[in-house]
């Protein structure tokens, strides 16, 4: 699958921003390593994505399954967890890193089980992040 032209939009401008932001640099590299690892799934496509203020992202995709379904993830940064088993010796990750995690674990998986607690709005998107509660919990 070719990615969507709001996808390759939104590469165009943050690779030519001055002064990008941390949301703005996690941005660039998950959806630059989402147009190189998903390529080949012909339903997965980025609707949109942006930066809300300087520490949170968001990104609108046609996920995997199939259907029409519009899905939005929300990450902040003080939620963004260290993982244990990836960058052992350091506090914090950066940006890139923080993409990169995006990307592969959050935006590349299918959602599975996470499909039935998606938050829905008025625009029909289906949540879920940081910030997303469980209704089963």
């Amino acid at each position: 699958m070719m990615i969507t032209d709001r996808h390759a939009e939104l590469l165009r401008q943050l690779q030519v921003a001055d002064h990008p932001t941390w949301g703005e640099r996690v941005l660039l590299t998950a959806l630059a390593d989402l147009a190189l690892s998903l390529a080949d799934r012909e339903t997965f496509g980025i609707v949109d994505a942006w930066a809300d203020a300087d520490d949170a992202v968001r990104f609108v995709y046609r996920p995997s399954w199939g259907d029409d379904t519009s899905v939005g993830l929300l990450r902040v940064r003080r939620d963004a967890p260290l993982p244990y088993y990836l960058y052992e010796d350091e506090d914090t990750q950066t940006p890139e890193e923080y993409g990169e995690n995006i990307a592969l674990l959050d935006l590349g998986p299918p959602l599975g089980r996470t499909r039935t607690r998606l938050v829905f709005d008025d625009e029909g998107i289906g949540w879920w992040g940081d910030g997303y509660t469980d209704p089963l919990e």
